[in-house]
């Protein structure tokens, strides 16, 4: 009986320590606990979705300046397409000779530009800067952008496309020229060379790991690395992305580990992209996660220790306790076997239990 009842009353004691330790373990665990799922969900997807937003607005300036040089010509072809000299040139019986005068003029006078041509309504070569006169009644690439041209009131740009006259990468922007009768007397068009635009974007300070690119409408690559024309700018690669672009709307998508932002380059039909690694495009995420993670774990660990201290220091306070029961419950039971009730207390010095007696008024 006297076993049980020590078990027993061991028993107590660890519940009562553990009314000690539990509050101490909820008092930390749970604020830690909660800071991980706050910073694993809500945390977590605000800083995504701030990261996707400054690439999107990364890319939206890169689409600016290409749409800036393109607009730039754009804007001379659209003036020089209703000029009436330039129409009155392209129906002349023989306009080659008056239409390279008119050019070398109106070249030199717009200094961004990398080359104009007059062609035919068929597309053949009347006249060009660089001059070539061996391609003089011959088709001048016309292919990249005669039907769009013949079906725009307005300056359209093409795919990039070797020059013929040096096959450096160029865009073409044309505009056809009508007579009255809206038929197409010819057509006028400037060319930007690929290594132009390339430069003004090299000027600009990005990131290590960040690979820009601009595709053209058949999703050409216009840039190797470093912003320099792409020596194979025709590549699967390039049709792909376009491809899955063009049926994306959210302006982001992953593929083959990696993270793509775009935006239209309006309205060109071209399209910037930003290609990163996606484990690099979220570090700052994933850093923050992990310092987060580890606060927690050592939040945990010192509410452990705390815990573990407080119930030492309530185990020593217990025992100082249970010691002053036991020996109030001695004092009783010698107070119950004396023969005599006198004045008398319990005291306790050099580690031993005894009785002092006062003696009562008028007993000798």
């Amino acid at each position: 009986m006297q076993l049980r009842g020590t078990f027993e009353e061991r028993r107590q004691h660890r519940f009562e320590g553990f009314k000690i330790v539990f509050p101490i373990l909820l008092a930390g665990w749970i604020p830690s606990i909660l800071t991980l799922i706050v910073s694993y969900t809500i945390l977590r997807d605000t800083l995504e979705s701030r990261i996707l937003r400054d690439r999107q607005t990364l890319i939206q300036l890169v689409g600016h300046l290409v749409g800036h040089d393109l607009s730039r010509s754009s804007g001379i072809i659209n003036y020089y397409q209703t000029l009436p000299e330039v129409a009155k040139i392209l129906s002349a019986p023989n306009p080659t000779l008056a239409a390279q005068g008119w050019l070398s003029s109106a070249f030199y006078s717009h200094p961004n530009i990398d080359g104009m041509f007059f062609t035919a309504s068929d597309g053949t070569l009347i006249a060009s800067i660089p001059t070539a006169p061996e391609l003089i009644g011959q088709d001048f690439g016309s292919s990249h952008w005669r039907e769009q041209a013949a079906a725009s009131d307005e300056a359209i740009v093409s795919p990039v496309h070797p020059r013929l006259s040096d096959k450096r990468l160029v865009t073409d922007i044309v505009a056809a020229v009508r007579a009255a009768d809206r038929t197409i007397l010819g057509y006028i068009g400037d060319s930007v060379l690929v290594e132009r635009i390339g430069r003004r974007l090299s000027t600009i300070e990005f990131s290590d790991r960040f690979l820009f690119e601009v595709l053209d409408q058949n999703g050409a690559a216009l840039f190797a690395y470093d912003f320099k024309p792409n020596p194979s700018f025709t590549s699967s690669e390039g049709g792909v992305l376009i491809k899955e672009i063009r049926e994306n709307k959210a302006g982001h998508f992953e593929k083959h580990g990696n993270l793509y932002s775009f935006s239209p380059i309006e309205p060109t039909g071209w399209v910037a992209v930003v290609e990163q690694p996606k484990s690099l495009a979220y570090k700052p995420v994933h850093d923050l996660l992990a310092r987060m993670t580890v606060l927690a774990a050592w939040l945990v660990v010192l509410t452990a220790v705390v815990a573990w201290l407080g119930s030492r220091f309530y185990q020593r306070q217990l025992e100082s306790k249970r010691r002053i029961e036991r020996e109030e419950r001695y004092c009783l039971r010698r107070s119950e076997v004396a023969p005599f009730s006198p004045s008398k207390r319990c005291v306790r010095a050099n580690g031993a239990t005894f009785w002092r007696f006062a003696a009562q008024p008028g007993n000798h």
